[in-house]
């Protein structure tokens, strides 16, 4: 069928064969014929018999070729056919004959059965050496094996029976030697047919025999047509024999045909090249590099089953990874590729399993072609190629670094392929055989090290966006165990992989069983468990104590114990030295032989770790001295050998006698070594010198001779290496004849040192466990970067310090690119010092600070930091400064490419006029503010500038230094090429794309921004302001931030606005105060919510400039903008007020009158106009216009804020109204009131009125007490007790405690400056203020005061202590009368207003007040003087109050001397006298006694003093007095005598008014009893009856006096005390006559009861007033003699 025709793999060149007509002859073909075709062949559906006749052979002889082709003919026709083939050696006849020859020889007997008897003529057609015939009966044979016809069946063979397919193949490949192309097509075509078919198989070593003819034929045949051919079939084969094994069902013999052709493979792979390399054709190249190829694509195609399976993991490390060993130093550029190829497939499908043999390759191979000097340029190329296969995976690269840059015990291939890459781009040195290659090869690395760049930044964007669940997978365990046998065989067939070759037997096929496989999961570490950036840091200081040991061993030790956690142990050290890679042997021989007890336990721990057992003296010698290099001290090198003799005769007993031996034999033997190979000792020690030297040292004994002489040749023969040989430096180096190894050579020597490095290496890592890891943890990156970034940061930058005409565009672009890269992953992973490293060489390359002339690679590099800006703003940090700098650098040039005017014309063209005419500039400014409705949003055509203006947009650097003409002209030309090369709206992009940025990220923009600016500003010549205008965007394009994001950007505007405004240059300050009001204006438009603050924070650095700035037209400027946004945005502004209040508040402090007024008309203004708006601001509202009240510069404005404040207190007392907008407002603001503004005014004002109402009063009460000006104070204290009148009222605010607390804390303190007159300090403490303040102030005040208290008494009832303890304390002022008498007047209106609601306490407070008042006086005036006794009634048991004891307390200290009190004493007396006059029936008894009580004291102190004066006792008030004491002055007795005569006259009043009450025959009051009522009869007739009392005992106390003085004035000038006593007793008898006159009337009126009671005691005291000289005393005494005396007298005699 055609089908299976086809699917046998027939057609083509195979089937394209002759077709001939045979013709039979004789009778030997008839024979033959019937012979073969005796029985009936089965074909389709009918059945044929063939006659057995000459011509009928004949016949299908001739027609074999095309019944095989339409497969209608049997296999014995065909061999017919082929028997008949001409030769074209001889004619048919010949191949007839010699057919039948071998047919003869054949001992047939019977006919063979079954397909047996077809097949024989075949192989023997085979076998006839005709190549026609042979390529016909190799076709049939395919056909055969095509249609199924051999499967399975055994046949006799030479010896054993064999399978049937077995003896096919051997039949077709014993043809393999045969040269005719055609046979030899249709070997390889039989063969592929064989090993593909779906029905037959070919298995073990038949496989390989088919393998193996293919490879024959492809490496013998001329003919290309068959070399593809046969590479194709074997391809072919592979991939089926390998498909096999990747099938669901394969079977054990699949796996055993794919190791099988695979070991071999390998093995043919690692056949030696001769010496000198073959040619191209040669077969030994031809066959490395097939086996190569197919190996290739075997580990390329492969499939699960293979990359899973253990013995083909085995095969690869034991027979592939030491094929790629010797392959992979190859100097054959085609073998070298493709072993790197074969590598680099390793690495991508077999990583977990190879982690080790991958270590070892790439360290020892790899990075050393790449690093030595002696590869050549297509070695190093190759390998480049291959590193960039590898790093163009990210997720390879990144498990590259993570198994061995982070593995402690393993080498750091990433760091070190970096370092390498980055060597050899700074090479300056040949690194080929020509100057293009070496720029190739600087190129590659380039492009390596960018692409690594490229992989770090595909993968941390293909892992960020992955989610946290497949951020990592598990390790995969790696077992690297290797049973003996497999290692005994891996080694001899690394050894003789030659000479077994593809067809050895016996080959162990199981796959390799790792000891403990069971348990490999359990020794995995999950990847959550390993810190990868830990273990990096830990390698990172192992490597560089390992550094620090190299230059300073005690150093490095040191550092190694403390930071690296070395322990401090010699076992510990000595395993360090032992095992670590990397160390110096100089260093750790040096180590070693120090003479410190540490050093020494160190050096005899690792003498004791070497193994020295069975090993001969001179080989235990170089192992001990190959693992350091022995110092040169005698010293050192005695310790060390004398620790070397004692380990061995240890390990080897017998040897020597004892350990002296061996240290002297150790010793002859390095001097032997140095003798036999120095070049410079010349006469050299023979063997008997050797032997006669070492006589005697075995314990006085001698050595065996034949030892010493095997040791003498063991050591001349082969030099002791005491340091570590390099053959690679042997040979470089000259010989003595001068002669130098070629390169070639050079390499040669160092790839054999390399593979056997990597061998023993393979070797001694075979039986580790280790874990390959794989992670998907984006933080990887880090520690990548930066182990990386140097050598990247240093390869890039020495392509850019090139000259421009050495370096090709596509290279920059390759570097910026890298250096994008770079950059990114240093900006994300928060790598400051990395980033900041890379933008800074970047912005260096740009040449913008520089003065050379700009290229295309500057150019690019201002580009990359243009679109670093605006991919990775969110990550650049500090290395904004760098972009920004650079950007203000491209503006200024770009301004001069452009032919643009600079900032100074044209906005400061007045500049040089000084600052005269710089408030007419601040008020031009400020009235274009009143038509700007705030920042306008920017737009294209405005450049996306805000501010719109017509100038083109700067960015200006600080000002440089131009030195020289030259310097102009780069600038022009770079200009220009700025100009055509950049595009600015990539730059405008950055500012507006700022809106974008991440909240750090727009801080530290804007802080560099701000930066920036400063630096721009700072220019005295030439100021420009294109970076403040982009901070102006900035914070527009920002202003829909987030709250919390937005105040952190202003905190660092807020600053930079608050500098730039105090700026020196008053048009910088100017404009700078012009954009914050745009952006204020703007930030205003946004509603602000209750409770927050961000309006305040933006505007603060208005307050900060009316404090700091130093320019009157800033301030100036600062007022008119706040007007402008009251004015436009007031039902905008919640918290702002706040700021704006305090603003205007530090207005008012300033001493020019044009601020305050523009201060105060704003604020002002704001209170009145937009009192609804303000909110819970009206307090910052009141402390405002308080300021300009408080200040001391501007008395009208003070005036009008005092005014001001009594309209806030009538506003604040309607509240608010939702009233429409003032006028000025009405272009933007609503015609009526918000709702939330509505409800938070009217919520302010009701919720907290003290918060509103306190300090409006606060201030105006200060104001009264304090302000020095008189018209300020007369205006407050109107409105002061204005406002506190109308809210005391009911209905009003202050009407409850809140009123009290404000008359008690406010009102009362106004008078804190009157002070008792104890605390004075007499008329001269005065200053002429206080009186001013008394007179002009303090007056109205109390009055005020008063009537206030009088309006609302009940509410400040409370208060009335503190009330009358102030009129109290005016009382006392006795240099103020006019205030005393106002004072008064105050506390006899309240008394009288308010007296009638007294209570009983209350009354005893105002006695006990006034008594204070009575103390105090007197004890001022006559302490000194009076005696310490007093009169009738002196003393008050009433427990004093606590004002009267704070009172009583002030006065108890001296009065000056000198001092009278006479005017107050008597103020006292007739305040009291009118108290007690109209108010007595409110007060109770006790009150009313005291009150008298102080006015009888005043009168007996006077007349004590009086007394005292004249000598002698005056009364009961004088006795007890002290005679002796000094006599008060002239002064004081004056005033005494008249106090004495006013106390005397009103105590005499009172006590008749009250004696007068007294009814005649009321009944004595109860004693015991509960009082009476306040007021009524019974109460009145109580204080009557006292006061009879009292007037009875004071009457005739005066009287008594009265005529003692009478008595001392008759005396005359002559009698005691002289003529001074005298003219006192006249003056006091004269004064004393008017009380006496109204003390006998008031006895004349006496009611007859109360008379005749009393008569008794007054008639002897009128007996004795008979002789006085007083005509108005006689006149009154006749009267009471001749009305009331001569009654009773009449009525006792009668």
């Amino acid at each position: 069928p055609k089908a299976r025709g086809a699917a046998g793999g027939g057609g083509g060149a195979a089937n394209r064969l002759p077709t001939r007509s045979v013709m039979g002859h004789g009778a030997n073909w008839d024979g033959l014929a019937s012979r073969l075709l005796r029985p009936p062949v089965r074909h389709g559906r009918r059945r044929r018999f063939l006659v057995p006749s000459g011509r009928a052979a004949a016949a299908a002889a001739a027609n074999a070729t095309s019944l095989s082709r339409c497969a209608s003919s049997n296999a014995a026709a065909a061999a017919a056919a082929a028997a008949g083939a001409v030769s074209p050696f001889g004619g048919a006849d010949d191949g007839a004959a010699e057919l039948e020859k071998r047919l003869a020889a054949m001992d047939l007997g019977d006919p063979i059965p079954g397909l047996d008897r077809f097949f024989v003529p075949l192989r023997l057609a085979c076998e006839c050496k005709v190549p026609k015939i042979m390529e016909m009966a190799l076709h049939c044979i395919q056909k055969i094996i095509a249609y199924g016809y051999v499967r399975g069946k055994s046949m006799q063979g030479d010896g054993a029976p064999k399978l049937m397919m077995e003896v096919v193949m051997e039949t077709i490949c014993a043809c393999k030697d045969e040269e005719d192309k055609d046979v030899q097509l249709q070997i390889v075509q039989a063969v592929n047919t064989a090993v593909t078919s779906s029905v037959a198989s070919v298995h073990d070593t038949t496989l390989l025999l088919a393998v193996k003819t293919c490879f024959y034929i492809y490496l013998v045949s001329k003919n290309a047509t068959i070399q593809k051919t046969a590479n194709a079939t074997l391809t072919q084969m592979l991939d089926v024999v390998f498909a096999r094994l990747e099938s669901p069902a394969a079977t054990s013999m699949a796996q055993k045909d794919a190791f099988l052709v695979f070991r071999s493979l390998c093995k043919l792979s690692m056949k030696p090249l001769p010496d000198p390399l073959p040619s191209d054709d040669s077969i030994e190249l031809r066959s490395k590099l097939l086996s190569l190829q197919l190996l290739y694509a075997i580990i390329l195609k492969s499939g699960p089953g293979f990359r899973s399976g253990e013995k083909f993991i085995w095969a690869i490390r034991q027979y592939l990874c030491l094929s790629l060993l010797k392959n992979g130093v190859s100097t054959i550029p085609s073998i070298l590729q493709l072993s790197l190829d074969i590598f680099v497939t390793l690495i991508r499908f077999f990583k977990e399993h190879l982690k080790s043999e991958i270590g070892v390759f790439f360290s020892n191979i790899l990075l050393r072609i790449l690093e030595s000097s002696n590869s050549s340029g297509q070695q190093k190329q190759l390998t480049i190629q291959a590193l960039q296969a590898l790093v163009a995976e990210p997720q390879l690269m990144v498990d590259l670094f993570l198994n061995y840059d982070c593995d402690l015990e393993g080498k750091g291939i990433f760091t070190s392929m970096c370092d390498g890459l980055s060597r050899l781009t700074l090479n300056i040195q040949a690194l080929s055989e020509t100057t293009e290659q070496d720029a190739m090869l600087k190129q590659l690395a380039l492009e390596t090290l960018v692409l690594i760049a490229d992989s770090m930044v595909q993968w941390e964007r293909e892992v960020g966006r992955e989610p946290p669940a497949a951020a990592a997978t598990p390790p995969a365990l790696s077992e690297d165990n290797v049973k003996p046998e497999e290692s005994g065989e891996a080694a001899e067939g690394g050894a003789d992989a030659g000479s077994e070759g593809l067809g050895g037997r016996g080959v162990v096929v199981a796959a390799p069983v790792a000891s403990g496989a069971a348990g490999a999961t359990a020794l995995g570490t999950p990847l959550e468990a390993v810190d990868f950036e830990a273990m990096f840091h830990r390698k990172h200081e192992v490597q560089e104590g390992v550094i620090k040991f190299n230059m300073k061993p005690k150093r490095g030790i040191k550092y190694l114990m403390d930071v690296c956690g070395l322990e401090n142990t010699p076992v510990a050290v000595a395993r360090f030295l032992r095992s670590t890679e990397g160390l110096d042997k100089r260093s750790v021989g040096d180590y070693l032989g120090e003479g410190e007890d540490f050093s020494k336990q160190v050096l005899y721990a690792y003498v004791d770790s070497i193994d020295f057992a069975d090993s001969t003296f001179d080989a235990a010698l170089r192992k001990f001295l190959s693992l350091f290099w022995l110092p040169g001290e005698a010293q050192k090198i005695d310790r060390m050998m004398e620790k070397f003799a004692e380990r061995y005769c240890s390990q080897n007993e017998g040897v020597f006698a004892n350990a002296d031996t061996a240290y002297v034999l150790a010793y002859s033997l390095i001097m032997l070594n140095t003798d036999a190979h120095s070049s410079q000792i010349k006469k050299k020690m023979t063997q008997q010198e050797f032997v006669n030297m070492n006589r005697g040292i075995n314990d006085s004994g001698d050595l065996p001779t034949a030892f010493l002489e095997s040791l003498y040749q063991a050591i001349t023969t082969h030099e002791i290496k005491i340091k570590e040989f390099d053959p690679v430096q042997r040979a470089g180096a000259a010989d003595s004849s001068g002669v130098r190894a070629s390169k070639s050579k050079l390499f040669h020597m160092e790839s054999a040192l390399m593979v056997k490095q990597s061998q023993e290496l393979f070797k001694a890592k075979a039986r580790v466990k280790s874990v390959y890891h794989s992670s998907r943890n984006v933080e990887h990156a880090r520690p990548m970067f930066e182990t990386s970034w140097c050598a990247l940061l240093a390869s890039w930058t020495s392509v850019m310090e090139e000259s421009a005409d050495d370096v090709p565009d596509e290279l920059v672009n390759l570097v910026m690119r890298g250096f994008a890269n770079a950059v990114h992953i240093a900006a994300e992973f928060g790598m400051h010092t990395e980033r900041e490293a890379f933008v800074t060489m970047l912005a260096k390359y740009t040449y913008l600070d520089s003065h050379k002339t700009m290229g295309q690679r500057n150019i690019e590099s201002f580009k990359t930091l243009v679109s670093l800006a605006l991919t990775d703003g969110n990550h650049l940090g500090s290395s904004w400064a760098q972009v920004l700098k650079c950007l203000s650098e491209f503006q200024r040039l770009h301004m001069i490419g452009t032919g643009a005017k600079t900032d100074a014309s044209i906005f400061f063209p007045a500049a040089k006029a000084g600052k005269a005419n710089g408030l007419v500039a601040s008020r031009a400014l400020a009235g274009s503010l009143a038509t700007t409705d705030g920042l306008r949003s920017p737009g294209p055509a405005s450049g996306g500038r805000l501010a719109s203006s017509s100038r083109p947009a700067i960015l200006i650097q600080p000002a440089r230094i131009r030195h020289s003409s030259k310097d102009t002209e780069v600038e022009m030309v770079n200009s220009a090429t700025m100009v055509d090369s950049v595009d600015v709206v990539a730059i405008d992009r950055i500012f507006s794309g700022s809106a974008a940025l991440n909240p750090d990220a727009i801080v530290e923009f804007v802080t560099h921004l701000c930066n920036v600016s400063r630096e721009e500003l700072d220019s005295s010549g030439d100021p420009q302001v294109y970076a403040l205008q982009k901070i102006v965007e900035v914070a527009y394009y920002n202003m829909a931030r987030v709250r919390y994001v937005w105040a952190r950007i202003w905190e660092v505007l807020s600053d930079f606005f608050t500098e730039v405004g105090q700026h020196p240059n008053l048009s910088i300050a100017m404009y700078s105060v012009d954009s914050l009001r745009q952006l204020a204006t703007k930030f205003l438009e946004k509603e602000e919510l209750l409770n927050y603050q961000f309006q305040r924070e933006f505007l603060k650095p208005f307050q900060d400039l009316m404090t700091a700035a130093g320019a009157t037209e800033v301030k100036d400027l600062v007022i008119v903008c706040l007007t402008h946004m009251v004015q436009s945005r007031a039902r905008s502004i919640r918290s702002g007020w706040s700021t704006l209040f305090a603003t205007l508040s530090l207005a008012a402090a300033d001493p020019l009158p044009a601020i305050a007024a523009a201060g105060y008309a704003l604020a002002s203004r704001t209170v009145t106009d937009h009192f609804a708006v303000i909110g819970d601001h009206h307090t910052l509202g009141v402390e405002c216009v308080a300021a300009y009240l408080r200040q001391q510069s501007h008395t009208d404005i003070a005036l009008s804020a005092a005014k001001c404040l009594a309209d806030y207190a009538r506003l604040l007392h309607d509240g608010p109204t939702d009233a429409p907008a003032p006028a000025a407002a009405a272009d933007d603001a609503e015609t009526s009131l918000p709702p939330s503004v509505a409800v938070q005014s009217s919520l302010t004002l009701s919720a907290d009125p003290e918060r509103l109402w306190w300090p409006l009063c606060e201030v105006l009460a200060q104001a009264i007490g304090s302000d020095v000006r008189p018209p300020v104070r007369a205006v407050a204290l109107t409105s002061f007790f204005g406002v506190l009148e109308a809210e005391l009222a009911p209905g009003g605010v202050l009407h409850g405690p809140l009123g009290l607390k404000a008359f008690r804390e406010l009102a009362l303190p106004i008078f804190d400056a009157v002070q008792p007159a104890a605390e004075q300090g007499g008329a001269a403490a005065i200053s002429p203020a206080q009186a001013a303040w008394f007179e002009g102030t303090g007056l109205p005040a109390l009055t005020a005061l008063e009537r206030a208290f009088c309006r609302s008494s009940v509410l400040l009832a409370p208060l009335l202590d503190d009330v009358i303890a102030l009129f109290v304390r005016c009382l006392q002022q006795p240099h103020h009368p006019r205030l005393s008498r106002a004072a008064a007047e105050s506390l006899l209106h309240v008394v009288r207003q308010t007296g009638a609601s007294f209570s009983q306490e209350t009354w005893a407070l105002v006695c006990a007040q006034l008594q204070s008042c009575f103390d105090s006086s007197a004890a001022e005036a006559y302490a000194s003087a009076a005696p310490a006794g007093g009169g009738a009634g002196a003393g008050s048991t009433m427990a004093a109050s606590p004002l009267l004891r704070e009172v009583s307390a002030k006065v108890e200290a001296e009065a000056p001397e000198g001092s009278g009190p006479y005017e107050l004493q008597v103020l006292l007396l007739s305040t009291v006298y009118q108290l007690l006059q109209s108010m007595y029936p409110s007060m109770t008894l006790a009150d009313v006694e005291g009150l008298l009580n102080c006015m009888l004291s005043m009168y007996d102190k006077a007349a004590g003093v009086i007394a005292t004066a004249m000598g002698g006792a005056a009364g009961g008030a004088a006795e007890g007095g002290d005679a002796g004491a000094a006599g008060p002055s002239a002064i004081e007795l004056e005033e005494a005598s008249h106090l004495k005569h006013e106390a005397m006259a009103y105590y005499l009043q009172l006590l008749f008014l009250l004696y007068a009450k007294l009814g005649p025959g009321a009944p004595p009051p109860a004693k015991g009893g509960p009082p009476p009522p306040l007021g009524s009869g019974e109460h009145v007739q109580l204080i009557a009856a006292a006061a009879e009392y009292r007037l009875v005992s004071f009457c005739l106390l005066g009287l008594r006096d009265y005529l003692s003085t009478q008595d001392r004035v008759a005396a005359g000038a002559g009698g005691a005390g002289g003529e001074e006593t005298f003219r006192l007793a006249e003056g006091t008898l004269a004064e004393l006559t008017p009380n006496i006159v109204m003390l006998l009337r008031g006895v004349l009126a006496f009611p007859e009861p109360h008379f005749s009671k009393h008569l008794p005691v007054f008639y002897p005291l009128f007996a004795d007033l008979i002789h006085c000289e007083s005509k108005q005393i006689a006149a009154v005494l006749r009267e009471i003699f001749a009305q009331r005396i001569a009654p009773h007298l009449q009525q006792s005699s009668g």
